[in-house]
């Protein structure tokens, strides 16, 4: 009888065994160890500014050993800094049904891309009495973020601020803004601090634009962003102007130093000056690109 018990334990044991080793080979038979694959027509990729990250997708496919086509798991898992102007690389993933991630890289070309622009509203002119921030009048736009004001920082005395101990004249300041690809771009800029009381007895010049972008070779005419003439508080056409304007175009000097064929940042001055040769000094800010 002892013998009978010792014999089918035995068996029992080996018959467990048996059954949990085709059990685990079952289960190590159906389970997926490897991750999807994913394959790309090419390693890089040309797209536009305005297209979206399924753009960035185009020609990658993914597939699975156990789940088949997992195409549907691709994502852009993230956008690198700019490598060079332009170019950039993005992290593509790939995911199957037991969590399996896989990986790749590929190269983005922007076709239209160009970096942040400024904008600005008003010449950069303020009052030795005032505190106003040099930024009010001032936007930026980036073709990738959009608008990017919020990011515009500037390197004067470690802040925005104009302040009433300095005297009145030119400074040097410098703008930057960057965008979310690290494209940082600065634009030097010179800020004019007048005293009142003798800026209200000039004329000024009024431009349509203060800040303008072209490109190398432009022909460029300095008159035509002309639109009017400030004095006394009223504003004088310069095109068919009344019988009794007090100034006209003849008045204006425009002082011209951009060179379109370097790229660059210049000024264009537009002066005037009343009858006792007070002078006001307008600046058209000229960004001269490749």
């Amino acid at each position: 009888m002892l013998k009978m018990i010792q014999t089918f334990l035995i068996l029992f044991f080996t018959a467990s065994v048996v059954l949990f080793c085709i059990s685990l080979w079952e289960k190590n038979k159906i389970s997926d160890s490897q991750g999807p694959v994913i394959h790309m027509d090419r390693d890089s990729i040309k797209i536009s500014v305005r297209d979206d990250a399924s753009a960035i997708l185009n020609g990658v496919a993914a597939s699975d050993s156990k789940d088949g086509d997992v195409s549907d798991t691709l994502v852009v898992e993230s956008l690198s800094n700019f490598i060079e102007k332009g170019r950039r690389q993005a992290v593509i993933a790939a995911f199957d049904q037991d969590n399996h991630v896989t990986k790749v890289t590929r190269d983005i070309i922007y076709t239209d891309y160009h970096s942040p622009h400024f904008s600005l509203k008003e010449p950069l002119r303020f009052s030795i009495t005032g505190h106003e921030s040099i930024i009010e009048n001032l936007t930026a736009y980036d073709v990738l973020d959009g608008d990017i004001t919020d990011r515009i920082t500037i390197r004067k005395n470690d802040d925005d601020m104009i302040y009433t101990d300095l005297n009145p004249g030119n400074y040097p300041y410098m703008l930057s803004v960057v965008n979310s690809a690290g494209d940082c771009v600065q634009l030097p800029v010179t800020v004019e601090l007048y005293t009142p009381s003798q800026d209200n007895q000039c004329p000024k010049v009024v431009l349509s634009d203060y800040l303008i972008y072209i490109k190398t070779g432009t022909k460029l005419q300095p008159s035509k962003y002309i639109d009017s003439i400030l004095f006394s508080g009223r504003t004088w056409p310069v095109d068919d102007p009344p019988e009794d304007a007090p100034y006209t175009a003849e008045d204006i000097h425009i002082f011209n130093n951009a060179d379109t064929d370097v790229p660059g940042t210049y000024e264009i001055l537009y002066t005037m000056e009343n009858e006792t040769q007070d002078q006001s000094r307008i600046p058209l800010i000229v960004v001269v690109e490749e």
